[in-house]
């Protein structure tokens, strides 16, 4: 199975997907189930999911805060991918206490489609990650890089591997350019690569030296290769590979200094005390 679902020039992550159709069938599940007993879920059908999804911003903001609070707005900016589903799990379950403790009318309907949406949810992510990632390994791709050089991508085993999939034309690439080269100072240890996609070599080179990645690790993939091999079109996308060369995750979008550095610990080897 591939990252994400293509549909012409769109993609949509399946773990998004997975979100999206429990979403719809919890609300189905609520909408028949009041409408049948004549039980008004209102507003609660609304403000449990708000509140669920604030906590789930806040929980990864607070994990992550020193990155945070050095760039405020970038809280708000969801499109890094940054949530604490348990903060979401946790809210859900207090509201939906406080509302059997006040004996409402609308627990049981709301309990009942929050528990579908669970079951949905992570019944479908596990789905997902059990036939996902046509390549778990690092493939035994060879591509060229900007210093002229040739690497095969499975050659880099021994320590974690980061790869970008990028263009130049790619808005949300250049944006996550600054927190990708913060990364790979903040961790040495670790292989960046840069995989440019079917650009002419002379306009990935003028744009890597813009953005000050080393030549050495920005390779050329006029053919879209490693695009088949992650399973996405979309740009950018990011693979994660811990030091045995296994795909320990995929982002699909953005990343910023926060979300990436939840990946990272992903692929790091535990600090040494």
């Amino acid at each position: 199975m591939s990252a994400s679902l293509q549909i012409g020039p769109f993609a949509l992550p399946w773990a998004l997907l997975v979100l999206l159709v429990a979403w719809v069938l919890a609300d189905l599940v609520l909408v028949r189930w009041a409408r049948k007993r004549e039980i008004a879920v209102a507003p609660h059908a609304w403000l449990l999911p708000v509140l669920a999804l604030v906590a789930a911003r806040l929980g990864f903001v607070a994990r992550y805060a020193d990155e945070y609070l050095a760039q405020p707005l970038s809280i708000f900016n969801i499109r890094d991918g940054g949530w604490e589903p348990w903060a979401a799990l946790a809210v859900a379950l207090v509201y939906l206490w406080w509302l059997w403790l006040r004996k409402k009318p609308a627990f049981q309907p709301l309990a009942g489609a929050a528990a579908l949406f669970a079951a949905v949810w992570l019944g479908g992510l596990g789905l997902v990650n059990s036939f996902s990632a046509s390549a778990r390994s690092l493939p035994q791709l060879s591509l060229v890089a900007l210093d002229a050089k040739t690497h095969t991508l499975d050659q880099f085993k021994g320590k974690p591997v980061v790869i970008n999939l990028w263009a130049s034309w790619c808005t949300p690439c250049v944006r996550e350019m600054p927190a990708l080269r913060e990364a790979q100072q903040r961790h040495p240890q670790a292989q960046f690569l840069w995989i440019n996609q079917q650009e002419k070599p002379e306009v990935a080179l003028q744009a890597a030296r813009g953005f000050g990645l080393p030549e050495a690790q920005v390779l050329l993939d006029p053919r879209n290769a490693m695009s088949e091999v992650a399973g996405s079109r979309a740009l950018p996308t990011t693979l994660f590979y811990d030091a045995q060369g296994q795909l320990q995750g995929v982002r699909v979008g953005e990343l910023s200094v926060a979300s990436l550095g939840d990946f990272m610990q992903k692929i790091m080897p535990a600090p040494t005390r």
